[in-house]
């Protein structure tokens, strides 16, 4: 919004009355008086819109941090879920040789299969498990994501911005006043 033009047209208007003496120095004054009364309208809602600019600005940074940290945690997550999984497999490979090494002279073929198959079981069942725990962290996750989106939109319709009717019934309200006084001075 172009706020200087008005400034001008009002500030010219005060010096031509001034100037061609139309009127007496109360004229002038209320003119001025109008025209500081416009400029402070306009400069609070230039304030208050910067205002809402740099806390919309403010919660939109932070939103974007905390959704960064969340996608980090879910990473490192993924990363350590991969890496039981892993060493839950490699050990029970181990454990499986071992079986069969031992196996090998002392267990005869059903006994031996019958062990490394229930070795074999419980890995699975770890690796289950360690699956539906990061299912379960994941969807805690998510839970936290639309957290921070609802408490974000949530902030966002609380920022108090400005109203450009609230200000031109401001400046109605002023131009009123300064008719008021116009009419009284003649």
């Amino acid at each position: 919004m172009d706020f200087s033009n008005i400034f001008s047209s009002i500030f010219d208007l005060g010096k031509s009355v001034v100037d061609t003496n139309l009127d007496t120095l109360s004229s002038a004054v209320n003119i001025l008086t109008l025209g500081v009364g416009t400029a402070a309208i306009v400069t609070k809602y230039s304030a208050q819109k910067k205002a809402a600019e740099q806390q919309e600005a403010a919660l939109k940074a932070n939103l974007a941090t905390q959704l960064d940290t969340l996608a980090d945690q879910q990473e490192q997550s993924r990363q350590k879920e991969q890496a039981e999984m892993s060493e839950r497999a490699r050990r029970a490979e181990i454990d499986a040789a071992r079986v069969r090494a031992i196996g090998a002279d002392t267990i005869s073929g059903n006994t031996l299969d019958r062990l490394a198959a229930q070795h074999g079981y419980a890995a699975s069942q770890d690796i289950a498990t360690i699956q539906q725990n990061y299912a379960s962290y994941l969807r805690q996750m998510e839970r936290q994501r639309k957290g921070q989106f609802d408490y974000y939109k949530n902030q966002m319709n609380q920022i108090q911005r400005p109203s450009i009717l609230t200000s031109s019934l401001e400046g109605l309200g002023l131009g009123a006043r300064y008719l008021g006084t116009r009419i009284k001075s003649q």
